[in-house]
C-alpha cells in the first residue's frame, strides 16, 4: 500500500485553488523524499490554528487519523506543543516516558521521533517531526539536518498560510 501526505488544512491564496494544489502536492513529494531519507516511518508538519492556541496537522505521511479526527494539540502541552511553545528541537528515543496529547502517536506504535519548530511570520511556530515504529537513537545531526529542511518548509510555506495565522 503506497503511503501519501494529506494536506487538507484550509490553506488558501486569495481563494484560489491552483496555489493550494501546487502546494499540496509539493508537500506530498517533499515528505515523502525526506521520509525515505531520513528512513522513518511517519512525518509530520503542525501549523498554529487560527486563535494560535492550538496545532493542527497540516500534512502528514504515516499519521494520517490525526487529519481525520481533527486532533488539536495545545501549545505547551505535549510532545508538539511543547516545541511549539518553547521553540527547542526535542529528541525522544522513548516516547512511552513522555507526555503527548494526541493518543494517536501511541496507538500507532511510534517509539522514537525527532521534533524541530516551523518557523512562521511575527513569531508563529509550527512544529516539523519526524516518528519510528522501532527504538531509535536520533543524532544532534538528524535534529540539524531536519531543523534545515523545516527552516525551508517554514519559509517556503509561509505566503499560503497568512489565512491561518490570524486570529
Amino acid at each position: 500500500m503506497e503511503k501519501t501526505a494529506e494536506l487538507t488544512y484550509p490553506l488558501t491564496v486569495n481563494d484560489t485553488v491552483f496555489p493550494h494544489f501546487v502546494l499540496e502536492n509539493l508537500l506530498s513529494v517533499l515528505l515523502d523524499c525526506i521520509r525515505q531519507v531520513m528512513n522513518v516511518d511517519t512525518i509530520t508538519i503542525l501549523l498554529p490554528t487560527k486563535s494560535g492556541q492550538q496545532l493542527a496537522v497540516c500534512a502528514t505521511i504515516g499519521l494520517e487519523e490525526e487529519i481525520v479526527e481533527a486532533v488539536r494539540i495545545p501549545i505547551g502541552q505535549g510532545f508538539a506543543g511543547r516545541i511549539a511553545a518553547s521553540g527547542k528541537q526535542m529528541i525522544v528515543d522513548d516516547l512511552s516516558k513522555v507526555e503527548v496529547v494526541s493518543p494517536i502517536l501511541r496507538n500507532k506504535g511510534i517509539q522514537s521521533m525527532i521534533g524541530v519548530p516551523l518557523l512562521l511570520k511575527e513569531g508563529a511556530s509550527g512544529v516539523f517531526h519526524v516518528g519510528t515504529f522501532r527504538h531509535c537513537e536520533f543524532t544532534k545531526d538528524d535534529v540539524q539536518r531536519l531543523q534545515l529542511v523545516g527552516d525551508r518548509i517554514g519559509s517556503a510555506i509561509e505566503p499560503f498560510v497568512t489565512d491561518i495565522l490570524e486570529t
